[in-house]
């Protein structure tokens, strides 16, 4: 069995049992998903919203459903999953991409 592997998000990725076919749409996924979701990309929708913070910004519904996702995981584990640490994670140092 072939193993299809591609750096995403700061992580390589291994896709095994797949067909090359379904591998390549499989990193297709991660790679839309890390230029929308990207703290590291200017480009990227969560960046774009991220300079914004006090204001109401309009976003794809991708992007409304992977918050709405992320804040349901943050109430099911009591706080250990929280998409609202950036500036946390920046103030521990984490504010560029491994690379």
């Amino acid at each position: 069995m072939s193993v299809h592997r591609f750096a995403a998000m700061g992580c390589v990725v291994e896709v095994g049992g797949a067909t090359p076919r379904e591998a390549e749409a499989i990193e297709r996924i991660f790679q839309a998903r890390d230029r929308q979701f990207s703290r590291f990309r200017e480009d990227s929708e969560l960046t774009r919203v991220n300079r914004k913070p006090h204001e109401i910004v309009t976003v794809s519904k991708t992007f409304g459903q992977m918050v709405e996702r992320a804040l349901v995981a943050a109430s099911a584990t009591g706080g250990l999953v929280d998409p609202t640490l950036a500036g946390a994670l920046a103030g521990a140092g984490y504010d560029r991409d491994f690379d």
